[in-house]
């Protein structure tokens, strides 16, 4: 232990800041607070599983809670990951999950809420937790049947898997009209807040409707609107029907202020009428309306639902065919909710205590109790115990300490769970030692701690002695305590450095207000004896002290005790003990006061001594004292308290109920003793005054009911403490608190109290007595526990009655006695009023209409009794005098009588009245049902049920039968010319029928018919008029004034007014609208259908309603400026009429769609040139043709802006004068007329003719030598020719020089004259020579030759301008002597430096080779010797092809995109134009040339709702520049809708046919092209096909079809962006169903998709296709094994060859044959027209490519193509066509065979049809002279051979260009003109532009030589399309995988793809033959 504690001694020290120091000897308590639950989560947590949620928890208290979760079962909750998260703030957090993670165990359980801290523990309410996995659901609603003018309810019908989540928000009719839940609606439809749809007062017009209802589910949020419509089905009944419940099912309950709906609809005829009662105990009364009860048709909704609202409700339902009740129970659930009392209690140890649990709430909840979350049990045996009414009261006897804590009640029902908190804290306990230490012996030196730990209520206070001492001051003992959490104090002394001194007897006492406790060991220290000092002792005389001797050192072998010298004990009441303790028993003052001393030893005789100075003190003792007795109020009172023996000084305090009274105003005697109170009180009246210094003295002057009390006197001195106390009672007689006074209270009021309150002490016994009679005497007593229920005393001294009644009445007296004076008492009489009220509630009565009825109803109850009349649906007031209602009233003595007259009943008398009596207590209903007899009600919903041209069959709804049954029904019915009559012609009809036969009708005639109803009283009105119409016949006359005119070159406007209208009959539909050409007379005409608009017709010729249909028509797509002949026929239901006569007329002017013809060009002179051509062909005149037009410009030095000359003629050849010599000129010719310019020819390149030269451009001479000039010249500025020569004329100048004339080639620039004569000098002229003769000469310059040179340049500075990547040579020719050094320099004086590409000559020219565009700059040459120095600078640029336009698109709409763009560097030389390239998504490039001019370009006539993909080339005199980037752009439009609205809307359904209302379905943006039509018998696998190419019309009949048979069909709508199909199933009717209906029944059902495998059409074509491929395949391989090797070929035939099957193994090869068919034109177009290059890769062949297979020429003569080769043609079949979609090839005259890339469509303009590959630009050629690449952008892939078939010589007309598209069958195909069978089209649309097949090239001269263009073969089964375009393949046809239709790119890109480290990816592709 010594270890111990000398290793722990520095802990000692730091305890003096952690704890909690003592002050004055006082502890401290802390306030600690049990947890309370402050927030918690809802009884029941939903959520979805794809969102989580959070629950939070938290509570409040001292120290802070801490927040646990618990399971139900009460586990505690523990987090899982991605499932499950505990949050530091006590929070639980459900993470989103999937429906896969799913754990029963965690998201549907119960969880609970914990709250803890040191006071105790308290648990939330249970929490049903439910994660919601989102679920798709459907929700249906059904067709409901109902009697007609009843109320029919629709109900939405939920899974019940989700029911109890998903909640009905609103109903939907026809799809617009949104209906919402009201608590009260007066008008036709009513949806209730529990989610059904009322609809009140149905007709057979309802029954057209259909409603859907939508849902929300409140957890997900989902909204879902049903799958399906409802309609109510309303049917009709003759005779009354008693009313019968569809249902009897009791509401759910609600929650107080929700709304309760109570249902009872019945059926019935007449509708029922509805009264709604509620049971009590004495009867039924009437629920009527108010603002919270709203009754209608059999609906009651209770609006903010309270808790009386519970009960039996009884609905009565009757007609006058009988009547019906049914009984509803509402139930009413009110929140639960729970108060603890008390909520904090304080309760000393052993004493008893109980809490209250106060819960209210419906249903009634159980009780259960808990204590620090335990659930406590209620045995017989427990202190515990749970009594009251169900358990509602926790009593706990005899507290200990573990009941201290938590408690909570908790209810729970079967909705929720609620819970309160309270905390028990225990009241004053005795200290406790719960920690003692132990005795210790051990050496000095070390340290040593002493430590108790007490618990007790007041918190223990520590006090330490040491042998009944204080302990020693010093530093080396420190005291300390502290309270822990749990209320225990720890107290402890530690000693450092133990010394003998400090050992002796330890003493730890803890103490409290209650009691103290203490514990004493000994700390025995190794050493001599020594006792401590111990000064003066005062002892309190006549009780025991015990002092004990403070001796230190071990061991000790005596201790003894002296007085006076003299050994004790001496006498009885000595003791000494031999632990050395002295005990005086009895402390006398005289003989036990004085000196004792105390001596202690050890065996070695080492002794100490000390002593001790006794006083002996005499406590006080106080005189007893008492207070009168039997004192009252106003009497005077004073008691004195004496201090009658004791030592002083004296203090003496007084003491009320055990609270210091304030003694201001006396003496102040000191303060409060220890056990007074700390709380001091003033007492009016009550005063303190003290009489000397050992007494004191109360005075009280008016004694009041307040001063009653105990009161206490506590004196003390210095040795102890003494009290008496004295109780005073002041008695008060009774006084009224709240004094009876008379009641007046209605009979049946629920409660009743009659107050007697009254006060005094003692308290008063209040009793109640009631007179017997009507007279106050006779009263007897009222005994509490009589009549419980009815009439009981309360508490607090009231008379309660529990309902009142009428025996009630009389006289009470309240007395009130508490045995002080003669109490009090008052008389009271209770008045009972009876309220007014009926004995019976309901009485049906009937009267005849036009009779009088008298209503009686009889009231009881009080007067003055008011009794009022109303009438449901209306009121009947007093202010309004109607002489029809007479009011009788008449007093009785019980009540009043009153009698409502009516004087001659009405129709609108009919109904439910009310009588209302109403008196100052109370009021109530009477209802009288009044049925008026009355002739019935006119028949509704006339309508044919069918009709004939001779008979109409008509049906109609019953209405009211007026309370009589129908006799008869009777139809009358006339023309429309006609009025109605008595003796109109009519048909009488049984009662018993809804329908009838009207015949002997005329056909094609307007009927109006109406029907009357007949009974017993009388004939009811008409009804409504009907108007039919007859059936008709086809119209027997033309229509009339048919006028034509022109509108465009390709429209014509019909113009006709209709028919007779006696010629009619019947509806006109519309008309036919036929034309043609009239020069083919022997043809049919082509019809177009214009349908007709509702009108009337005229009302006296008798005609049905019929139709005006339109008059007038848009005829276009006609040819232009043609002649037309057009007849019109007016058609109706049953078929066309006759044709008008025909009327001939043109179609309006045009311009020309050809250019003119063979155009030619010849040079007149230097300065002419005569063009000349032949007309167009007349049929592309389109008009008369007016003239021609010449424009032309020159193509030297091009100019961007540079606008084109035009010359007008009406010749054929027209001369051009004011030309530029030998120059290059563009000609193009076109033809106009009267509508304007046609299209132009091709450009026409012309050069005049040569012309004398214009003199050099300049000329400088140097001496080279002393006998030598070097004269040196610039060509012309105009060569006006080709240079031939130059011509140097020299002389010696003198007077007499003769001319020396020196010639020289053209290349040549100077000329060295030699043999000169020094002295002499010489001049110098020089001219040029073309073949026409010599220029002009330039001005002479004269020269003398030098012997000293000087450096001098005779070349001259010069601009060039060079193509990129070729060579030059910048001259810097030069003499001097010596020779002159040479130095070049380049942009601000840079010297050049040689390398690879940059070279200087030996002459001092500066070669550089492979130039690019950064080469373009200043260049100047200098040279110097010691003579002198010369320069010269050249300026060279070099062009490039310039850089890619920024495109983009800005417009689109359904057939058009406008693209813009921007163009950047132009690469140095004007931009001469763009080539636009375009193609939709899976088509073929095309290409438009676009003007250097323009900026934007409209791209027409595209497909609608259709991508297509742009991108723009620019090109310069270098070439063809990058492309831009390929941008996307749609064309506005889709396909069309899936399908029409509505099935009934779409198809009229008849006995044998069926109309198809094809305007109804919508086109999606883009115009619908045909329709296909296919239908089946149901139940049969095989469809029928009606037609694939129905013409766009607005209906369709199908015909033939058996009546009452099931057919499904199946139609297909068509538009550029797609098609859509839908699905139809419908049942013909009977023959002697209605002649037509629309098709109500049609199921329409989404088209299924089927599987490819199940589509014959498509897997035969496929299999058929893949054996083709497969032998297509092998057969390539066959012939590329057996074709000879190609070696050297030094022909062009053969490089050709050898290039187009192995481009990628021979450069030489290919330079070669590039070299060999290099064509140097100077026109760019010629060379872009003609230069072609080799496919080099895969993407190069066309997936449409016709390859020679054989060298060969087959023996035989079955070849029509001469000595070609066989040709056979690949074209991919795209899976998604059908079959009738795929034609086949056929092989025509090969000699007329033109290759022609991309699909175009008839009407594509000219200048459209110029196709990517027709030719090579300049850069293009010049990049093949030198390159090592030979790709380019812009051109087609396309090999030379092919190309030379649209050669510029030999252009590609448009007639020769548009080739036809065709699929290849077979092998046999190439020689057979048989047509393969395929599947047959009855005709084929106009689809968009029909679409080109793309021919393939060809690589033998062979092919070349003897191909032409391919006719097609006519077929006789395939009709052409409605244009007469003859287009046969009008379906896009992509190509298969692996082959590309992409540009190539130059070899600029190439060159720049490879500087960016581009590869080229190779792919794989396959070529079926």
């Amino acid at each position: 232990m010594a270890c111990y504690l000398q290793r722990n001694t520095a802990l000692y020290a730091v305890f003096l800041f952690v704890i909690v120091v003592l002050v004055s000897g006082r502890g401290v308590i802390l306030d600690s607070q049990g947890p309370v639950l402050v927030t918690e989560p809802r009884s029941t947590v939903e959520f979805a599983n794809d969102s989580g949620t959070m629950m939070h928890c938290s509570a409040h208290g001292s120290p802070a809670p801490r927040i646990d979760w618990l399971m139900g079962d009460g586990a505690p909750v523990l987090p899982i990951p991605n499932i499950r998260e505990m949050l530091r703030n006590g929070s639980i957090y459900f993470l989103p999950f999937g429906a896969e993670s799913y754990r029963h165990d965690v998201h549907s359980a119960m969880y609970r809420c914990q709250a803890s801290n040191s006071v105790g523990r308290v648990l939330g309410r249970e929490i049903s937790v439910r994660a919601v996995v989102r679920q798709k659901y459907e929700v249906q609603v059904r067709d409901t049947y109902v009697l007609a003018g009843n109320t029919g309810v629709l109900r939405c019908e939920i899974p019940t898997f989700v029911k109890e989540y998903v909640a009905v928000t609103s109903w939907v009719q026809d799809s617009a009209f949104n209906i919402y839940p009201e608590p009260k609606n007066d008008g036709k439809y009513h949806m209730l807040p529990t989610g059904e749809l009322l609809i009140f007062a149905v007709s057979t017009a309802d029954a057209h409707s259909s409603y859907r209802c939508r849902t929300v589910h409140h957890v997900t949020g989902d909204t879902v609107e049903s799958s399906s419509y409802a309609r109510l089905v309303v049917t009709e009944h003759r005779n009354p029907v008693p009313p019968r419940f569809n249902e009897r099912v009791s509401p759910a309950p609600v929650r107080t202020g929700e709304t309760a709906v109570l249902s009872c609809i019945s059926q019935g005829i007449p509708p029922p009428n509805y009264l709604w009662f509620r049971e009590k105990g004495n009867g039924a009364e009437v629920v009527g309306n108010s603002e919270r009860v709203h009754a209608r048709a059999g609906v009651l909704v209770l609006q903010s639902a309270r808790t009386e609202d519970a009960g039996r409700y009884v609905c009565h339902a009757n007609n006058t065919a009988g009547s019906e009740r049914v009984e509803l129970e509402v139930f009413v659930i009110s929140s639960l909710s729970v108060h603890l009392t008390p909520q904090q209690i304080t309760v000393d140890l052993g004493k008893d205590t109980e809490f209250q649990c106060v819960v209210s709430g419906q249903p009634t909840p159980v009780i259960s109790w808990t204590k620090d979350g335990l659930p406590l049990r209620d045995t017989s045996s427990s202190r515990i115990r749970v009594v009251g009414h169900s358990g509602s009261t926790l009593h706990i006897t005899g507290v200990s300490r573990d009941d201290r804590g938590m408690y909570q009640c908790f209810a729970k029902n079967d909705y929720e769970m609620v819970q309160a908190t309270a905390e028990l804290r225990l009241g004053d306990a005795s200290p406790q030692l719960v920690y003692k230490f132990i005795e210790q012996t051990i050496q000095p030196g070390p340290s040593v701690s002493l430590k108790c730990i007490a618990a007790g209520n007041p918190t223990p206070h520590f006090t330490w002695t040491l042998d009944g001492f204080a302990l020693p001051q010093n530093d080396r003992f420190v005291i300390g305590q502290y309270v822990t959490v749990h209320g225990d104090v720890i107290s402890h002394v530690n000693v450092s450095a133990v010394r003998v001194e400090d050992g002796g007897e330890y003493r730890c006492t803890a103490s409290n207000r209650v009691s103290k406790v203490h514990h004493s060991a000994r700390l025995n220290i190794y050493g001599l004896p020594h006792v401590r000092p111990m000064g003066n002792y005062a002892a309190v005389a006549g009780e025991t002290t015990i002092i004990k001797c403070p001796v230190a050192g071990f061991p000790i072998a005596s201790i003894t005790w002296e007085k006076n010298g003299q050994l004790l004990p001496t006498s009885r009441r000595q003791e000494v003990s031999s632990n050395g303790t002295l005990v005086l028993h009895h402390v006398d003052s005289s003989t036990d006061r004085g000196a004792y001393t105390c001596t202690a030893k050890n065996k070695q005789g080492h002794a100490s001594s000390e002593t001790v100075i006794i006083e002996v003190k005499v406590p006080p003792r106080i005189a007893p004292f008492s207070f009168n007795k039997d004192l009252s109020e106003g009497v005077r009172t004073q008691v004195t308290c004496m201090i009658e023996k004791g030592d002083p000084p004296f203090t003496i305090t007084w003491l009320k109920n055990g609270e210091q009274i304030d003694a201001s105003g006396g003496a102040n005697f000191g303060s409060l003793g220890a056990s007074g109170s700390s709380r001091v009180i003033q007492s009016p009246g009550l005063r303190v005054t003290s009489i000397d210094a050992h007494s004191s003295t109360i005075v009280i002057e008016r004694v009041s009911a307040t001063h009653t009390g105990n009161y206490t006197c506590v004196a003390r001195n210095s040795v102890a403490e003494v009290s008496w106390m004295a109780e005073l009672v002041v008695s008060v007689p009774p006084r009224w608190v709240m004094e009876p006074q008379d009641v007046h209270a209605p009979e049946g009021m629920s409660r009743l109290e009659l107050h007697c309150h009254a006060d005094g002490f003692p308290k008063p016994a209040v009793t109640w007595r009631r007179a017997t009679g009507r007279r106050p005497w006779n009263y007897t007593d009222i005994v509490s526990h009589q009549h419980a229920q009815d009439l009981r005393i309360h508490s607090n001294g009231s008379l309660v009655f529990g309902r009142v009644q009428e025996n009630h009445e009389g006289f009470y007296v309240c007395e009130a006695v508490n045995g002080i004076g003669a109490g009090l008492s008052k008389v009271v009489y209770l008045t009972v009023n009876a309220p007014a009220h009926f004995l019976e509630k309901h009485r049906n009565q009937t009267a005849r209409l036009g009779s009088s009825a008298n209503l009686r109803c009889e009231a009881k109850g009080d007067h003055p009794l008011k009794i009022a009349w109303r009438k449901a649906g209306s009121s009947l007031e007093p202010t309004v005098p109607d002489y029809r209602y007479v009011v009788k009233e008449l007093n009785t003595t019980d009540g009043a009588v009153s009698v409502l007259g009516l004087v001659s009943t009405t129709r609108e008398d009919s109904g439910l009245y009310f009588c209302i009596a109403s008196n100052s207590y109370g009021r109530d209903e009477l209802t009288v049902q009044l049925y008026i007899q009355e002739p019935p009600d006119f028949p509704r919903d006339l309508h044919v049920i069918e009709k004939g041209s001779r008979y109409v069959k008509l049906g109609w709804t019953t209405s009211q039968d007026g309370n009589s049954p129908i006799t008869r029904y009777i139809i009358e019915y006339k023309t429309d010319a006609e009025v109605w009559h008595d003796h109109t012609f009519h048909t009488n009809i049984p009662g018993s029928q809804a329908f009838g036969h009207v015949n002997s009708l005329r056909p094609a005639v307007s009927y109006q018919f109406r029907l009357f109803a007949e009974n017993e009283l009388g004939r009811s009105q008409s009804s409504d008029v009907l108007e039919v119409t007859t059936e008709g016949e086809i119209p027997g006359g033309p229509p009339r004034n048919l006028k034509v005119d022109a509108v465009s070159s390709t429209e014509l406007r019909v113009i006709w007014d209709p028919p007779d209208h006696d010629l009619w009959n019947g509806e006109i539909l519309g008309y036919h609208v036929g034309y043609k050409e009239h020069r083919f007379a022997a043809e049919q005409y082509t019809y177009r259908t214009v349908e007709g608009r509702v009108s009337t017709a005229n009302v006296a010729l008798g005609l049905a309603r019929t139709s005006i249909p339109g008059r007038q028509c848009q005829l276009t797509d006609l040819k232009k400026f043609t002649r037309y002949s057009v007849v019109v026929q007016a058609y109706n239901a049953l078929g066309p009429g006759p044709l008008t006569s025909e009327i001939v007329i043109s179609t309006l002017e045009d311009v020309p769609s050809s250019p003119p013809q063979d155009v030619r060009c010849t040079a007149l002179s230097s300065q002419s040139l005569q063009v000349s051509w032949d007309p167009p062909p007349d049929s592309s005149l389109n008009g008369i043709l007016k003239g021609y037009k010449v424009i032309w410009e020159s193509m030297e030095n091009f100019v961007a802006n540079a606008k084109p000359e035009t010359k007008i003629t009406t010749a054929l050849t027209v001369v051009m004068h004011g030309l530029e010599r030998y120059t290059n000129y563009s000609v193009q010719a076109v033809a106009y007329t009267r509508a304007g310019d046609g299209v132009p020819s091709t450009p026409l390149y012309c050069l005049t003719e040569e012309d004398l030269p214009e003199k050099p451009a300049n000329v400088k001479a140097v001496a080279s030598s002393a006998t030598s000039i070097i004269v040196s010249w610039q060509p012309p500025l105009r060569a006006n020719g080709i240079i031939t020569s130059y011509n140097v004329h020299y002389r010696a100048v003198g007077t007499e020089g003769k001319w020396y004339r020196r010639t020289l080639a053209p290349q040549h620039t100077s000329y060295h004259a030699e043999n000169l004569h020094k002295p002499n000098q010489y001049e110098f002229v020089v001219a040029a020579v073309t073949s026409v003769g010599e220029g002009a000469h330039t001005a002479s310059i004269i020269l003398r030759p030098s012997a000293e040179v000087r450096a001098a340049i005779y070349s001259f500075g010069m601009v060039f301008v060079v193509p990129w990547k070729q060579d030059i040579t910048l001259p810097c020719q030069s003499v001097g002597k010596p020779e002159p050094s040479t130095t070049w320099k380049q942009r601000g004086g840079q010297l050049i430096k040689t390398s690879a590409k940059i070279a200087v000559q030996i002459d001092g020219s500066l070669r550089m080779s492979e130039l690019q565009r950064d080469d373009s700059g200043n260049y100047t040459c200098i040279v110097e010797n010691r003579h002198g120095s010369d320069q010269i600078t050249h300026r060279l640029t070099v062009q490039v092809p310039p850089a890619p336009p920024l495109l983009h698109a800005t417009i689109s709409t359904s057939n058009s995109i406008t693209v813009q763009w921007k163009q950047g560097d132009d690469g140095g030389a004007p931009i001469r134009g763009y080539v636009l390239q375009y193609k939709r998504e899976y088509g073929e490039w095309e290409e438009i040339k676009v003007s250097h001019k323009m900026s934007s370009y409209l791209l027409s006539q595209l497909w609608c709702g259709t991508k297509y993909r742009v991108y723009m080339t620019a090109f310069n005199r270098i070439g063809m520049g990058l492309r831009s980037d390929i941008i996307d752009a749609v064309t506005e439009g889709s396909k069309p809708d899936p399908s029409p609205a509505s099935g009934d809307k779409f198809i009229t359904v008849n006995v044998s046919w069926i109309t198809l209302h094809l305007h109804t379905w919508h086109n999606g943006g883009c115009p619908l092209l045909y329709f296909e039509l296919e239908y089946r018998r149901s139940g049969e696998d095989l469809w029928t096909l009606v037609s694939n190419n129905i013409e766009i019309q607005r209906t369709y009949t199908l015909n033939e079809l058996q009546p009452g048979t099931s057919y499904e069909i199946r139609i297909r709508a068509h538009n550029n962006a797609g098609s859509s199909v839908a699905e139809y199933r419908f049942t013909t009717l009977q023959p002697a169903s209605s002649s037509t209906m629309s098709a109500i029944d049609l199921d329409q059902f989404i088209p299924q998709h089927t599987p490819l495998y199940s589509d014959l059409k498509l897997i035969l074509p496929l299999v058929f296709s893949s054996f083709a491929i497969i032998a297509a395949a092998g057969a390539v391989f066959y012939c590329f094994r057996k074709r000879p090797f190609l070696g050297d070929v030094g022909s062009l035939r053969d490089a050709q060859t050898a290039a187009a099957l192995d481009n990628k193994q021979n450069m030489e090869q290919r330079e070669q044959y590039y070299a060999t068919v290099r064509k140097t034109l100077r026109s760019p177009i010629n060379e872009m027209a003609t230069l072609e290059r080799i496919p080099e890769y895969s993407e190069d062949i066309y997936p449409y490519a016709t390859f020679q297979l054989k060298e060969s020429v087959p023996a035989s003569g079955e070849s029509r193509c001469g000595s070609a080769a066989p040709l056979q043609t690949f074209v991919y079949h795209d899976p998604r066509l059908s079959t009738a979609d795929t034609l086949q090839l056929r092989e025509s005259d090969c000699n007329r065979y033109a290759k022609v890339r991309g699909g175009r469509s008839s009407s594509v303009p000219l200048h459209k049809m110029n196709k990517v590959g027709q030719g090579k630009s300049e850069s293009e050629e010049y990049d093949t002279l030198g390159s090592d690449s030979d790709t380019e952008v812009g051109t087609s892939s396309r090999t030379e051979s092919s190309n030379h078939l649209v050669d510029a010589r030999h252009p590609v007309t448009m007639a020769d260009s548009r080739v036809h598209n065709f699929l290849y069958h077979g092998p046999e195909s190439s020689t057979s003109t048989e047509p393969s069978p395929i599947f047959e089209r009855k005709s084929f649309p106009r689809r968009g532009r029909p679409k080109m097949l793309q021919l393939a090239r060809y690589t033998s001269e062979e092919a070349r030589a003897s191909l032409g263009s391919v006719a097609m073969s006519a077929g006789s089964k395939h009709q052409s399309s409605n244009d007469g375009s003859g287009s046969l393949f009008a379906t896009k046809l992509d190509p298969p995988s692996g082959f590309t239709d992409t540009l190539e790119l130059s070899e600029a890109e190439c060159d720049i793809d490879r500087g960016r480290g581009r590869h080229r990816i190779a792919r794989d592709f396959t070529i079926a033959v």
